[in-house]
């Protein structure tokens, strides 16, 4: 198997400059695991992820400590 074979054709981005917020509605909105973030020019400068998104405020998202659980 090659990254052809699983890879999305339809990719949706993210500016540099856009919100936290719209980077986890993007990615809730369209099942995707993480975005691509393209600069000027539609340069890849770099990715943001799920993971990134755990913990940001900004989208209300609570860092959930181990002794809490």
């Amino acid at each position: 198997m090659r990254a052809i074979d699983v890879m999305v054709r339809d990719v949706i981005t993210i500016g540099p400059d856009d919100s936290i917020a719209d980077a986890a509605k993007l990615i809730a909105d369209n099942d995707a695991s993480a975005l691509p973030v393209v600069g000027d020019g539609g340069y890849l400068v770099a990715i943001i992820s799920e993971g990134d998104l755990m913990s940001r405020e900004e989208i209300g998202a609570a860092r959930i400590s181990a002794a809490a659980m």
